[in-house]
Formats: structure tokens, C-alpha cells, sequence
């Protein structure tokens, strides 16, 4: 995911929404879950289905180039 060149503004922004999310859990969970947890579940997955469409498309590609390539030519 390349952590490391997420820029040091962005990693503290981060930080501090990780840091607000935990102590409204902490203050009043059913609040954190209602407002926060579960709208950016739904989120997390609703935006992951482009990436899972890559990594089917992905494998596809690699397994039809190895059955291609164990065929050999096509005479």
C-alpha cells in the first residue's frame, strides 16, 4: 500500500481522526457504532468491489496466459 510515501500531513490527519473516532467509542459506543462504525463499514466495502474487480480480472489474465503457454503454439 505504500505507507511509507503517504505524505507526513496526511498520516497526521489520520492520526487525529483515528485518535477522535477511539474516544468517541470509548465515551459513548453506541453513538461511535451508529455514526461512525457502521457507515464506514458499508463505506470500506462498497469501495473495495474496484479492487476485487482487478485482482478477479488480474488472476484471469495469469491463468489464461499459463494455459496458453502449456498449449504451446497453435499449429
Amino acid at each position: 500500500m505504500k505507507w511509507h510515501l503517504v505524505p507526513p500531513r496526511r498520516q497526521a490527519a489520520i492520526g487525529v481522526i483515528l485518535a477522535v473516532t477511539l474516544a468517541a467509542c470509548l465515551y459513548d459506543y453506541q453513538f461511535c457504532y451508529m455514526t461512525l462504525l457502521l457507515p464506514l463499514s458499508i463505506m470500506h466495502v462498497l469501495l473495495e468491489f474496484p479492487l476485487d474487480m482487478q485482482v478477479i480480472l488480474g488472476l484471469l489474465a495469469l491463468v489464461t496466459a499459463k494455459v496458453a503457454k502449456a498449449r504451446g503454439p497453435v499449429p
